[in-house]
């Protein structure tokens, strides 16, 4: 009930359930309920990859929720395979104590007309995470339907089962050139489809030789409590040219982008360049005017100062002419 006071957290209506999702969602993605009843989660992402995860500790509290065949839908926008991941990490030397007898049916794009199907049996006792997914592997490969349609046929890095990091990248079996996994890293098991596209699925069910206790045991050591109803469908495009072409239109509208940027950018560079010519006038203009204002010519200067000099001297030298002094002035 997360403290809401007004909340019966034994007696909520799927309403109330829906809103408390809701609300902790936030930004991440949004809760509702359709017309007809039925709980949607989704993802506020989209896009590639843009998908929604969901795991439980109560499988009764899950399977009220979304029903013993929930309907899980991608809508990422690239070529991924419909995949079954563990929501518990392993080591390499960990066991896994699966029930005696456990298997479990294997269903490859479940949802179409004619999925591809295989029993997976023969669990030894105590098989560690790295021997269960070789004995998955090798059971798949066995099968005429489903060895046959592997996709792509000529690579040998494709696996119906590996375990994986939390960024989902393979670590066993390990890739061409790749090293195999220490005991330190976090592993999980992956089980995928041998397909990718809109078709692209996978469903793991009970079979009916072994009692439902048995299979939901050996799930959730498997997968961890809450998966066990939980069929995946990666939804992506209709093979790797339909990919190429989207990446391509992708690249054409960046294209288009940096051709704007360029002209944005030439248009704010001729400007920048317009101004600073009209700047560098400004300042030979000014230049101009304040030489005309407070400079001093010394040529002019001293022309005039030196006929100054000689007016005042002849000045003199005519009133020296004018009033002749005689000796009776010295006398004096």
């Amino acid at each position: 009930d997360d403290g809401d006071a007004s909340i019966d957290p034994f007696n909520m209506t799927l309403r109330q359930i829906m809103k408390k999702i809701d609300d902790q969602l936030g930004m991440h993605g949004s809760c509702d309920i359709t017309p007809d009843g039925k709980l949607i989660l989704r993802t506020a992402q989209g896009g590639p990859g843009s998908s929604v995860e969901l795991a439980s500790i109560d499988d009764a509290f899950f399977e009220f929720l979304f029903g013993t065949d929930p309907l899980v839908k991608n809508g990422a926008n690239e070529p991924t395979h419909g995949y079954y991941r563990s929501g518990v990490p392993y080591s390499a030397t960990d066991t896994i104590a699966l029930p005696p007898g456990f298997e479990m049916n294997i269903l490859i794009n479940s949802t179409t007309d004619s999925p591809a199907s295989i029993t997976v049996g023969g669990f030894a006792a105590g098989m560690g995470i790295i021997d269960i997914v070789d004995h998955i592997n090798q059971a798949c490969m066995s099968d005429p339907a489903i060895s046959l349609l592997v996709l792509p046929s000529e690579s040998n890095a494709f696996n119906f089962a590996s375990v994986v990091n939390s960024n989902g990248e393979q670590l066993y079996p390990p890739l061409p050139g790749q090293a195999s996994p220490d005991n330190d890293v976090a592993m999980y098991l992956k089980i995928q489809s041998h397909t990718w596209g809109t078709g692209s699925n996978i469903k793991i069910e009970n079979t009916a030789a072994q009692p439902p206790a048995d299979f939901a045991a050996g799930m959730a050591e498997l997968f961890g409590k809450g998966t066990i109803n939980a069929p995946v469908i990666m939804g992506g495009v209709d093979g790797i040219e339909q990919e190429m072409c989207m990446w391509l239109d992708v690249a054409d509208a960046q294209l288009g982008n940096l051709n704007r940027i360029w002209t944005d950018l030439g248009a704010r560079m001729n400007r920048g360049e317009l101004t600073q010519d009209r700047l560098d006038m400004d300042g030979i203009v000014a230049e101009m005017l304040l030489a005309e204002t407070e400079s001093v010519d010394e040529a002019k200067t001293i022309m005039l100062l030196q006929i100054a000099e000689t007016v005042y001297s002849a000045s003199l030298a005519v009133g020296a002419r004018v009033i002749q002094p005689s000796l009776l002035d010295f006398l004096r």
